[in-house]
């Protein structure tokens, strides 16, 4: 399936609600993958995907602390849901500060 047909279907592992910015709690503007560039068609495969608000959304892209966190969140969730190792599927040397 192709990147932009999958756009359709994403999900996420953290929250069924994905009408509702998860950080602040507003209407949600977009979907956000939390592991973006190479790795943004796995997150949406995998549900590694959250839900923001504009406001929330530009600063994801900003604040290195939030960016941070959800991405550390995800390792987790995925290891938790999938029972398979991250590194296998995604790779941030962040998280492995």
């Amino acid at each position: 399936m192709k990147t932009k047909s999958l756009e359709k279907y994403r999900w996420s592992l953290a929250t069924n609600d994905l009408e509702t910015c998860i950080e602040c709690g507003r209407p949600k503007d977009d979907l956000h993958e939390v592991y973006e560039g190479a790795y943004r068609r796995k997150s949406m495969i995998y549900g590694c995907v959250i839900p923001l608000c504009r406001r929330c959304h530009n600063r994801i892209h900003t604040d290195y602390e939030m960016k941070i966190k959800y991405k550390k969140m995800f390792k987790k969730l995925f290891e938790e849901y999938y029972h398979l190792n991250f590194h296998d599927y995604f790779y941030f040397k962040e998280l492995y500060k």
